[in-house]
């Protein structure tokens, strides 16, 4: 791989800096393929996005599914230590999605409700993504690492909102809670004013917080990676193209910083754990169906990488984290899948958390393996 600075990666994968104007005027898409492709007038390099869907839980086939795969699943866990993990590329989510081995598996992605990776409510697409490479956590290296994905949904994808149909997210934007009365900005749900207390937390029943099969993931499949590991400044470049990989946009509600004053609040908590529950089964239910529509030669087909959904920054209780996945076992045994859990630094996992995760891991007869 070709090390380069990572202030410098969008350029070096499409030829020119970017802004809105060049993205318009240097790239052109070509949609004859069901995989998508995009084109740089300046280098002639052809990248693939892949296809981009947004889907409901309960749009997916769960007994159909498990009766095609006709396997049994694991869940095993790999823990590192940050920044100073011996064998970091077990642990950095951009050289796993590089590595060959895992070509054709499937990613989940710590993201947004919009499926980009704003640093919050008041972030914009206009910005761009080059920005992603100041952003330390999960979710923009993913993106960074298969960055024809994200240029993708950030100025090309066509989605509807209020029956209107818009090419990128400029003027509007995805929402995976847009079956929900539930108040998003920018793809994080909107705790401005006393507008989520005073108006829309009053109309959540209990049958709210248990149907969560309206809850949305975004799936982009077939997406070429074009970057490994980010490290120390530097981004390493993949020189050969043809690493393609699946990756679903999960979110969760920010409770970090000021909005931790609201954590307390039981329809609050009932709220962020009908999220991750949705996050975690969605995530695995689009692995199954890719496991099974991929052909033999993508030979991590059957592979599934897992994060730890709204912990770290979002401020999400650990308990309600593992306590969401943990819920997902049954499925998770059925699933015909080799699931792992990439926890990136042990210090930010309880002790409990980490018992309960070792229990999992054994009940589906998966192995814990400490990088540190």
């Amino acid at each position: 791989m070709k090390p380069v600075n990572e202030r410098d990666f969008f350029e070096e994968i499409w030829g020119f800096k970017e802004s809105i104007k060049s993205v318009k005027e240097y790239l052109q898409i070509d949609t004859s393929s069901d995989k998508n492709h995009i084109i740089s007038l300046i280098n002639a390099r052809t990248v693939q996005p892949g296809n981009f869907e947004t889907r409901k839980i309960n749009s997916f086939n769960e007994q159909d599914l498990v009766a095609k795969i006709k396997k049994k699943g694991t869940l095993s866990i790999v823990i590192g230590n940050g920044p100073h993990t011996t064998q970091y590329d077990r642990v950095d989510i951009g050289a796993l999605q590089a590595h060959p081995a895992n070509r054709g598996a499937t990613f989940q992605v710590a993201s947004n409700f919009n499926c980009l990776e704003f640093v919050d409510e008041r972030d914009s697409a206009s910005v761009g993504i080059t920005k992603y490479v100041f952003d330390q956590t999960q979710g923009p290296a993913a993106c960074i690492s298969a960055a024809p994905g994200v240029l993708y949904r950030n100025y090309f994808v066509p989605h509807y909102v209020d029956g209107k149909l818009y090419k990128g997210q400029l003027e509007q934007q995805i929402n995976l809670l847009n079956n929900f009365f539930i108040p998003v900005t920018n793809g994080y749900i909107n705790f401005n004013g006393n507008e989520l207390t005073e108006i829309y937390e009053p109309t959540w029943d209990d049958h709210f917080f248990t149907d969560y099969g309206d809850v949305k993931v975004g799936v982009q499949t077939n997406v070429e990676v074009t970057s490994g590991t980010k490290r120390d400044g530097l981004i390493y470049m993949v020189e050969q193209s043809g690493q393609i990989i699946n990756q679903v946009f999960t979110a969760s509600i920010n409770l970090g910083g000021t909005r931790a004053m609201f954590a307390s609040r039981p329809k609050i908590q009932k709220l962020a754990q009908m999220l991750l529950k949705a996050a975690y089964r969605g995530t695995i239910l689009v692995a199954m169906e890719n496991a099974l529509k991929a052909p033999p030669e993508l030979v991590g087909r059957n592979k599934l990488f897992l994060t730890l959904i709204g912990g770290g920054a979002f401020g999400n209780d650990l308990e309600w984290i593992v306590g969401a996945l943990y819920e997902q076992l049954e499925l998770i045994k059925r699933s015909g899948l080799e699931i792992t859990l990439v926890i990136y630094a042990q210090y930010t996992v309880t002790e409990y958390a980490l018992q309960t995760l070792q229990i999992l891991a054994a009940e589906t007869e998966g192995t814990v393996l400490n990088v540190q």
